[in-house]
């Protein structure tokens, strides 16, 4: 009835996979500008280790920690495009 808590780890089952990475300058804008594969969304922003449920009007900046839900064949784009810095 959504009241009990729950771990996370309870809840992302199956092919969902929870990813997240640390923003840099070419991230930085709205949150809709940022290119996902499909299957992908924003679920959560810490920033300045602040808790951050985002909405249409967020922005992210540099050094935020994004959070995603992602479809687990999404995993290895999302490392080279977002977790790994440019050479």
């Amino acid at each position: 009835e959504g009241h009990d808590m729950l771990e996370m780890s309870t809840m992302v089952r199956d092919e969902a996979r929870i990813f997240s990475f640390v923003a840099r300058k070419e991230h930085e804008g709205a949150l809709d500008a940022l290119t996902l594969p499909a299957q992908s969304r924003v679920i959560c922003i810490y920033r300045e280790g602040k808790f951050i449920v985002p909405d249409a009007q967020t922005v992210i900046k540099s050094n935020d920690e994004v959070v995603l839900i992602t479809h687990q064949n999404n995993l290895n784009e999302l490392q080279t495009s977002l977790a790994t810095p440019p050479a």
